[in-house]
């Protein structure tokens, strides 16, 4: 392990090495911004597009989440797991996975990445959980020059969330190029909506989440599971 959180983001997105992952796997996240009229033809056309996904090499499994409200920017998200980069990348460049796409308005895209995980929290100790849970989602728009301060930060933020009552994981996500629009995903899973309300009620979270907004712009939702394959 990096003896120093900015050694580990530098190493980490190189070489692959990471907390709780393989030292090759990547995620893709797919971030949607479209009118509510639209999310049910999205959410179809995904369906049906999972479905091809499986013959790729290198695919572990794909999840759509969907917003559980109406007035969030980007309604859907999409959070997939590939044994590497390379087959990711060549299983989006052939015909059928174009062909799948075909139903997805190309300007409903707000952004699509190859990511790392760079950080990686449970609870502090093993529990049971019950039922599908949500899964609160921070896309951030970011300068790449300064991702490390950020991500320091936020580590102290995880370590608040970790023995917050319904807690179950989170993890940051980096962009492997710096051209992604979002450098930084945020995933986290809780218990229920109510638990993560109370959690993001605490005055420090609330403190904290306040200056982490100076250094980038958050686009926050909580979702739950529209799609899944593996």
């Amino acid at each position: 392990m990096p003896t120093s959180l900015v050694e580990f983001l530098t190493r980490g997105v190189g070489t692959g090495q990471n907390w709780g992952m393989s030292d090759s796997e990547v995620t893709f996240i797919d971030v949607f911004e479209l009118p509510d009229s639209a999310i049910d033809g999205v959410v179809e056309s995904w369906r049906a597009r999972g479905r091809h996904l499986r013959q790729f090499p290198g695919f572990r499994d794909e999840r759509l989440h969907r917003t559980v409200r109406p007035d969030i920017r980007f309604p859907l998200i999409t959070i997939a797991h590939w044994d590497s980069p390379e087959l990711l990348e060549a299983a989006r460049s052939t015909t059928g996975w174009v062909a799948a796409d075909e139903g997805i308005p190309s300007d409903a895209r707000a952004g699509a990445a190859a990511y790392r995980t760079v950080l990686d929290y449970g609870p502090p100790s093993e529990r049971e959980t019950e039922g599908p849970g949500v899964t609160f989602v921070n896309v951030f728009e970011i300068a790449p020059d300064i991702v490390t301060e950020f991500a320091e930060g936020w580590a102290e933020r995880a370590r608040m969330m970790q023995v917050a009552k319904g807690f179950r994981a989170v993890r940051l996500h980096r962009a492997l190029s710096d051209q992604a629009r979002f450098q930084l995903v945020n995933v986290a899973r809780w218990d229920s909506l109510e638990a993560w309300q109370e959690a993001a009620g605490n005055s420090a979270m609330r403190t904290a989440t306040a200056a982490a907004r100076t250094h980038a712009a958050p686009n926050t939702g909580i979702y739950q599971v529209a799609v899944e394959f593996a």
